[in-house]
């Protein structure tokens, strides 16, 4: 009788001891961090009823790399994660200048693009943080604003005057709004271990690998006199969440 006694409280000491050692480790969650890369091509083109294709007989037809940071801090944490974020990010892409006879010149334009955006996030990982299912689906939406320029040969920002006498300049600045789709997967989930050292190291709660379908319609909403920078863009990162 005494043995069966000590064979069944054996576990519940084990319990006691242990698993809250295991849950306070676990650092709290606040903020995110994302580092995220795809490839993006500005809707320049769409604006030119004519069959004009200005920024396609420069840049070529293909998709220059942006790369952006993310970083959200949450606000509400029960059925899943609402949060507030801020976006940062850089691109260029760079095309040989037209000639007035329509040739390619031996000058090289580039186009720089820094996007800016303010995101409403929501996304679904309370089945990750209480049932170990590593996959969180992501929703995402907010409005930006993208700062743009365009270098000639020697690296300066051309300017243009229409026969009418306006001045144009090869910069400005464009708002507008974004929505978007993802799905993360949390690698804590391959390596317990692992995860739980980083933790209580340098504070990272979960780390998540993840894919975004991101639909953003940047035109100063539907102004003829900007530059329409709308895109779809499929973004791949890496976040961090602390």
């Amino acid at each position: 009788m005494r043995r069966s006694w000590m064979a069944f409280l054996a576990p519940m000491a084990f319990a006691m001891t242990f698993l809250p050692a295991v849950a306070a480790a676990e650092s709290p969650r606040d903020m995110l961090f994302e580092l995220k890369f795809g490839f993006y091509r500005p809707s320049i083109d769409s604006e030119f009823s004519n069959g004009a294709t200005p920024y396609r007989d420069i840049f070529g037809g293909g998709n220059f790399l942006l790369t952006k940071l993310e970083w959200d801090y949450e606000i509400f944490k029960d059925l899943g994660v609402i949060a507030i974020g801020g976006t940062v990010g850089f691109g260029r892409d760079s095309g040989k200048g037209l000639l007035r006879n329509g040739e390619k010149s031996k000058d090289t334009n580039k186009f720089y693009l820094i996007p800016l955006s303010f995101d409403v996030i929501y996304r679904f990982d309370w089945l990750a943080q209480k049932h170990g299912i590593p996959f969180v689906p992501i929703v995402k939406g907010g409005f930006d604003y993208y700062i743009w320029w365009i270098s000639n040969g020697v690296g300066k920002v051309p300017k243009y005057t229409n026969e009418d006498g306006r001045s144009f300049e090869g910069r400005g600045g464009t708002f507008g709004g974004h929505v978007g789709f993802g799905l993360a997967f949390l690698m804590d989930w391959l390596a317990q271990d692992m995860a739980t050292v980083f933790d209580s190291d340098v504070g990272v709660n979960s780390t998540y690998l993840f894919a975004e379908y991101m639909m953003s319609w940047v035109d100063d909403f539907g102004s003829s006199r900007s530059l329409d920078l709308s895109s779809k863009v499929i973004q791949f990162g890496i976040a961090f969440e602390f």
